[in-house]
């Protein structure tokens, strides 16, 4: 290969590398890679996760995760409990009744919540909130 492929060639390499570590910023915030896994409730489509923030409040987890992913709807910021909806996907945050300064992220498929939340309970909580 002449020095002009190459270059060609290394240039094409360099544009497909950016173009992936773009990507690979969308989607859902990546809190699996970030955070330890605490607990996991149900099965197949219909699943819960939890997961632990040590040392990080609410707001704080909130705002991590918002920049990662806009959410379609956010509760407003609370020390004690917020909500960010995604169109697949709830993350309920909440500061750990055990643990004050930790945040227990728990993030439902959109099947758990119609499953196990009162639709009533949280369209209330963001519609009052």
């Amino acid at each position: 290969m002449s020095k002009r492929t190459w270059q060609y060639a290394l240039k094409i390499i360099v544009a497909l590398s950016l173009f992936v570590s773009v990507l690979s910023g969308c989607g859902a915030p990546n809190v699996k890679d970030t955070y330890p896994l605490e607990s996991v409730s149900g099965s197949g489509n219909s699943t819960s996760y939890v997961y632990r923030a040590a040392g990080k409040t609410v707001p704080e987890v909130a705002e991590e995760l918002k920049e990662q992913r806009t959410p379609e709807q956010i509760s407003p910021q609370s020390n004690e409990r917020m909500f960010l909806v995604y169109s697949d996907e709830w993350y309920h945050l909440q500061q750990d009744p055990a643990k004050k300064e930790d945040t227990l992220i728990e993030i439902d498929s959109k099947k758990y919540v119609e499953q196990n939340y009162s639709s009533s309970f949280l369209k209330g909580y963001l519609t009052a909130t």
